[in-house]
């Protein structure tokens, strides 16, 4: 495996429990970076501590091995740096940068490093494909709550957005400018008109502003517009992408 890697060397169960699955380098060399070694296999141990060569694939030069499970015992699913292969493949079936393939209950599941997936993904054999689960967060709210978090707080991104690039950083400048100057200006006006009126005595007419009745109306009104405002938003984002998971569908 490679060296000191914490991103290597992942174990697994078999689907029936009967071998501890691993994958590695397949070579017999010492020096030099194994990850160059494009030779590499699938191995297991059984009860008995006997090791089996289970299947053999090529992998990329520069990219780690890092898993392999089965369901049959027979066909073999590794989960590489460049993506997964299967048994005597020579180029990836599915791209991406995935540690460990496990199974559970004859399905098949695959660990994700990436900041634009969720850490664990079902994998799908016919055809080979990646779904989300059910439950768990797929990154497809993470541009919104950008822009929302942009335009009303400090231009900070949640850890499923690489938002450090060029169109985030200019995208996200005009959200700010937008959020705070589209507000503070009508704000300002407004205060601005107010201040230019001449005060009138209190009357029967006028409503007092230090009882119990304008501080409920005060705080309905905050939490009204509130909801109105981020409703909408959370009503396309976040909220439907829970009823499609609901639902059994996944992106």
């Amino acid at each position: 495996t490679s060296g000191s890697a914490s991103s290597t060397g992942y174990l697994a169960d078999s689907d029936d429990g009967k071998l501890l699955v691993f994958t590695a380098h397949n070579t017999t060399s010492s020096s030099g970076n194994i990850n160059t070694v494009l030779a590499r296999g699938v191995g297991t141990l059984d009860h008995s501590g006997a090791f089996t060569l289970q299947t053999t694939y090529t992998g990329a030069s520069g990219q780690q091995t890092r898993g392999a499970c089965s369901v049959s015992n027979s066909l073999w699913w590794v989960g590489d740096q460049g993506g997964i292969y299967t048994n005597g493949a020579a180029s990836t079936l599915r791209s991406g940068n995935f540690r460990s393939v496990k199974s559970f209950g004859g399905n098949l599941y695959v660990f994700v490093a990436s900041a634009n997936y969720p850490a664990v993904l079902a994998l799908a054999t016919s055809p080979v494909a990646t779904n989300g689960l059910p439950g768990l967060p797929v990154g497809n709210s993470n541009m919104q709550d950008f822009y929302l978090i942009s335009s009303g707080n400090n231009g900070s991104a949640f850890a499923g957005l690489s938002g450090n690039t060029p169109f985030y950083n200019i995208t996200g400048a005009f959200a700010m400018l937008i959020g705070r100057y589209g507000m503070i200006v009508p704000i300002l006006a407004l205060a601005g008109s107010m201040a230019g009126k001449r005060r009138v005595a209190a009357s029967l007419g006028t409503f007092p502003t230090t009882g119990v009745l304008f501080s409920v109306l005060v705080v309905g009104v905050i939490i009204i517009v509130g909801a109105l405002t981020f409703f909408p938003a959370l009503a396309l984002g976040p909220i439907v992408e829970q009823l499609l998971q609901n639902a059994g569908k996944v992106f």
